[in-house]
């Protein structure tokens, strides 16, 4: 199996680890003097912090889903997630002004901002951009192709030039010729292979 490109699977992981650090950055700043152990207990336990755990957990695994995916949503997806992110930490030092530490202000608000501004920096690199956009480049999803050395004939307009096959694959064929072909323009494919005769409608 062709993997995708470590740059994506990276990111991935990041986002995947990214509910492991809101849980013990949410214990750093919490303004509760209880130990760490209590304090997962309590975000699992009590109905009151339900919604709080799953603002930790789930964005950032829907973001990691989203990254994998290499889609043209993908990009809405993570353009959500970016807004949540600085919109949630904005949000906590708004309702919390003038009671937050330094430390509160910098895991809260610095970092996850400047992470988000990061993420979305490096989606807006062309190469990154055209890989969400465009199938044709994604390699990994290409069926494999099988090297050959096949004699054929291409038929247009009525007339006949010889052709030689180098590749196949599911998706189409590599050919080699001296005939000039526009894109999208359709012709007809003589071939012998496995001592039979094949004549395909091509593009």
């Amino acid at each position: 199996m062709v993997r995708k490109p470590w740059a994506i699977i990276i990111l991935t992981a990041i986002f995947i680890l990214i509910p492991i650090g809101n849980i013990i950055t949410s214990y750093i700043v919490s303004p509760y003097n209880v130990s760490f152990k209590d304090f997962i207990y309590s975000l699992f336990a009590f109905k009151v912090n339900r919604i709080a755990l799953l603002e930790l957990i789930i964005p950032s695994l829907i973001a990691a889903f989203a990254t994998y995916s290499v889609k043209k949503w993908s990009y809405i997806v993570l353009s959500v997630f970016v807004l949540w992110v600085f919109g949630s930490g904005a949000y906590d030092l708004y309702t919390h002004y003038g009671e937050v530490t330094f430390l509160q202000v910098f895991f809260i608000f610095i970092v996850p901002t400047l992470f988000s501004l990061g993420v979305a920096i490096y989606f807006f690199i062309p190469a990154v951009k055209t890989t969400y956009f465009d199938p044709k480049v994604r390699w990994w999803e290409a069926k494999p192709r099988y090297i050959t050395d096949i004699d054929a004939q291409i038929e247009f307009d009525d007339n006949k030039k010889n052709a030689k096959i180098t590749n196949l694959s599911e998706g189409g064929a590599f050919i080699e010729t001296d005939i000039e072909l526009s894109n999208n323009y359709e012709f007809k494919l003589d071939l012998l292979l496995a001592d039979q005769e094949f004549s395909v409608q091509s593009k």
